[in-house]
């Protein structure tokens, strides 16, 4: 499936375990939303990996960096859960659905964007599990789409058997200019830029954009797995 253009007026929540995982994985699909006049909202679950977490100083850092990207993209919706990154798996179930799933039932989605189960890093398959919990189509919730995003230095190294590896379904048609606000919003994390060929530097974001867009005979795109989708 391919969108040239996401429907608009759709309110949109992406759901980042770290600040930056937002960027990388749907920065540029985030920067069309926007561009179709959609209401797009952040909430990071983490503030990231620190060493020391009464270190408010670096957390307060990746807060600003969070801010900073998220002005480029055009989101000005976002929220802090504070959890401890990379910690996840020390932390009840219940409390992390539970704080989610009041996140959810407040800003109301109509899609939403999470983690890829399969990730190497356990805090993503942890915040996945956490968004299907809190995604339930149960009551009141209407929540029509949820996809999952790929992160580079995340989904590729998972080192998964196939029948669980990284296949998108859904491929979201960008133009350059979302692309290079993307861009531009990964450099705001100064601490997660590598040089190539590391996933991580700016080469590697463009030549994934290139990747999935060919992937469909398009010049930019980012791709998606789609875990539900409710049709009217």
């Amino acid at each position: 499936m391919t969108t040239e253009s996401v429907s608009s007026k759709n309110n949109v929540l992406v759901i980042a375990a770290h600040p930056d995982d937002e960027v990388l994985g749907v920065g540029a699909t985030v920067n069309k939303h926007i561009e179709n006049g959609d209401m797009v909202t952040f909430v990071y679950i983490t503030d990231g990996y620190m060493q020391d977490y009464s270190d408010e100083g670096f957390r307060k850092e990746k807060r600003e960096c969070a801010r900073k990207a998220s002005y480029i993209l055009g989101v000005d919706k976002l929220y802090f859960l504070g959890f401890h990154g990379l910690l996840l798996d020390t932390i009840s179930k219940s409390k992390l659905n539970m704080a989610l799933t009041r996140l959810v039932e407040n800003v109301k989605p109509d899609i939403v964007y999470t983690h890829y189960w399969g990730d190497v890093n356990h805090d993503h398959q942890i915040v996945f599990d956490m968004t299907v919990v809190a995604c339930r189509p149960h009551r009141d919730k209407a929540v029509k789409k949820i996809l999952a995003y790929e992160v580079l230095s995340s989904t590729e190294w998972s080192g998964k058997v196939a029948d669980i590896n990284y296949q998108p379904t859904e491929f979201n048609i960008v133009s350059k200019k979302n692309l290079i606000d993307k861009i531009e919003a990964f450099k705001c994390y100064h601490t997660e830029q590598f040089e190539y060929p590391h996933p991580r530097a700016v080469e590697s974001i463009e030549t994934l954009a290139k990747h999935r867009g060919f992937s469909i005979n398009r010049e930019y795109a980012e791709a998606f797995l789609v875990i539900r989708n409710i049709c009217e």
